[in-house]
This record gives structure tokens, C-alpha cells and sequence, in this order.
């Protein structure tokens, strides 16, 4: 039987094609995703008219190009804080079924968090080590620490990049001030996160999904090799590595970042936030091993498929 899983992220939507093979094992037989920008107004909280229709289009092209095309028996589809903090995230649930047939379930932080940390799982060989796993998405980001065993503890932020981007408004290259008021908002948000990870000795972050996939793009064509971060399910970046590509995220401008190997178009803008929150993180643990994994929340969704 042949399956769609299908992720509707703030930024992005993602596909995903699998079936089993003769060894009743999931091969995945196709993916993409699409820009969306789903991200709601600060001030209405709602997905504008805009937003929701390149949704829905973005559904339909799946549906026409791919769903049909590979001649799918089953649709699973997950929404995230896109729909999740929304004022009109269920009308646009209801808007799907009714015309695409198409269900939509909107998960809960909680959820997500699991389901990132199944698709890191099967990316990147974890240990006894506790770690500690960031998806930074546009509306949230979830935290994660576990190890092989699994998850400690996890929570969920209202700190996904297009968020912060739009709550912030940063100059063009973002200022000194600004930056220490993001910090400020940062600690303020996150203090029962640094109350929590007391517990643990944290000295590993892995990053998933799509402001980590640039980092890693980015490392790989400052420091390695585009072809060799195209081969693997996971990359490493050092601490130094890090804070080298931060430098150049923050004090470059919109226009010449968009032009720097790694960072696509669409992540020129929102890349800032997202840099900042990980360059805070990794200062306040003190982070040494940065990994960044091909695989999150789309991915761990294959975990639940069992027939």
C-alpha cells in the first residue's frame, strides 16, 4: 500500500511518498516540499487571505502532481503551529476536507516533539548521552532532550524564525541593541527550559528541519563539501564553525545574504532569528557537537506506520 505523509509547517509544506517493499520494509519512494508562509498576523492572528490560499494550492498540487500520479491508498497529513496558533487554522482544516478530501490533524506541541525526535532518531545514532534536539520551525520551535532511550523532557515555544522576524522587525544588517533585546526575550521565554536542563549535562544540539538544513548547506560549502552534506542523513558543525557562519548572518544584509551558497531565497530573511536563538542556546549550555539532521517530524511519522 502506498502512503502520503504530508507535513504543513509554517514555512513550508512537505511530501512524502512510501510504500513497502518485497521485505515488507518502507522505501521511500519520493519527497518535496513547497514554500507556504503560513505564519498569521501579529495583530489579527490569523493566516491572511494570501497565506491560506498558497496553502490550498500547494494541497492541490500535491494531490494532482503527486498523490494521483504515484496512485496513493492512504493520505496521513500532521499540521503544526501553522494551523495550531491560529485563529483560522480549523477553517482552513475544514476548508481542505471539504474540497480536496483531504484530513487534516492538527498536533499538539507535545506531539510534534515526539514525532522530531523519531525522525532524528532514525537520521542520527544517538547514545546514552543525553542531547539536546531543536526544530526551529515559523510559528514554533520545539525542545527536546533524550537520548537513545528516549525523550527526557520536551517542550514547545512560541519561537518559530518567521515569528520572532515579524515580532521583532530587525534592521538590515540587525543592530546591537536589537540583538541583546531578541537575548532578553530569549531568556524571559525560556527560563524554565535552562531550569530544566539543569539536570542533564548538555554538551551536544541537534537541529532539524529548515533554518538547520541552511547551516548545514552553509557549512558545507564553507568548510566541506556540498556533494558530502548531500550524502549524508546528518552533518556536523563545529562550535567555531558556528559562530563563524553567525557572524556573517547577522552583520550581512538581506540582499547579499540571499547570494551566500547555502542560504536559499525564501530563509535570507528569517535566518537571522533563527541563528540568534541557536548562537544564545549554545552560549548559555555551552554547547561543544552541533549535528545537523536530514530527517525530523515528516520523517518520524514512519515510526507510527505499522501496515
Amino acid at each position: 500500500m502506498r502512503q502520503a505523509i504530508i507535513d504543513l509547517g509554517t514555512n513550508t509544506f512537505k511530501i512524502l511518498i512510501i510504500e513497502r517493499d518485497e521485505d515488507n520494509k518502507l522505501q521511500i519512494l519520493y519527497k518535496t516540499k513547497m514554500p507556504i508562509g503560513l505564519s498569521a498576523s501579529a495583530n489579527t492572528g490569523r493566516i491572511s487571505v494570501a497565506g491560506f490560499i498558497r496553502g490550498i494550492n500547494a494541497l492541490k498540487a500535491f494531490k494532482t502532481n503527486i498523490i494521483d500520479y504515484y496512485k496513493v491508498d492512504k493520505i496521513i497529513a500532521f499540521a503544526t503551529a501553522g494551523l495550531r496558533n491560529t485563529a483560522n487554522g480549523k477553517e482552513f482544516v475544514e476548508y481542505v476536507q471539504q474540497e480536496l478530501g483531504m484530513r487534516i490533524e492538527i498536533i499538539t506541541g507535545e506531539r510534534e516533539a515526539e514525532l522530531i525526535y523519531e525522525g532524528v532518531k532514525m537520521a542520527v545514532p544517538l547514545t546514552n548521552e543525553n542531547i539536546l534536539m531543536l526544530d526551529i520551525g515559523g510559528g514554533s520551535s520545539e525542545f527536546i532532550i533524550g537520548n537513545k532511550n528516549g525523550i527526557k523532557w520536551s517542550a514547545s515555544y512560541k519561537l518559530g524564525a518567521g515569528k520572532l522576524t515579524e515580532k521583532f522587525k530587525p534592521s538590515d544588517p540587525i543592530k546591537t541593541k536589537e540583538v541583546n533585546e531578541i537575548n532578553a526575550f530569549f531568556a524571559s521565554e525560556l527560563a524554565d527550559f535552562f531550569e530544566a536542563v539543569k539536570k542533564y549535562k548538555i554538551e551536544t544540539l541537534i537541529g532539524s528541519s529548515g533554518s538547520f538544513n541552511t547551516f548545514g548547506r552553509m557549512a558545507a560549502a564553507r568548510y566541506s563539501s556540498s556533494e558530502k552534506y548531500k550524502e549524508k542523513l546528518y552533518f556536523k558543525i563545529t562550535a567555531e564553525q558556528f559562530t563563524d557562519m553567525h557572524q556573517v548572518i547577522i552583520n550581512s544584509k538581506i540582499i547579499n545574504r540571499s547570494k551566500i551558497e547555502g542560504i536559499k531565497l525564501i530563509r535570507s530573511e528569517i535566518i537571522v532569528a533563527a541563528s540568534l536563538l541557536v548562537a544564545f542556546i549554545s552560549d548559555e549550555l555551552k554547547i561543544k557537537n552541533i549535528i545537523q539532521s536530514q530527517y525530523s517530524l515528516v520523517e518520524g511519522v514512519l515510526s507510527l506506520i505499522k501496515n
